[in-house]
């Protein structure tokens, strides 16, 4: 599945556009704790790391991710 698939499977379902995400991370698999539930603070600050170095290879003049920051 990609963004545009999950934002139409989102608009045939009614959910109000301002919900929507702006973006689709894909991961091969989640960060576990030693109880094995997901490690949530270690996922933000990956997803932190992912975004902030897109946000500086956007500034040095890299090319564009297609789907970020693009809403319908």
């Amino acid at each position: 599945m990609d963004l545009d698939e999950l934002r139409e499977r989102l608009r045939v379902r009614g959910v109000a556009t301002e919900t929507w995400p702006e973006r689709l991370e894909l991961a091969d698999e989640l960060p576990r704790g030693s109880g094995g539930k997901v490690a949530t603070a270690e996922l933000r600050a990956d997803l932190r790391r992912r975004m902030s170095l897109t946000r500086s290879q956007l500034h040095r003049g890299s090319p564009r991710h297609a789907d970020s920051d693009r809403r319908p």
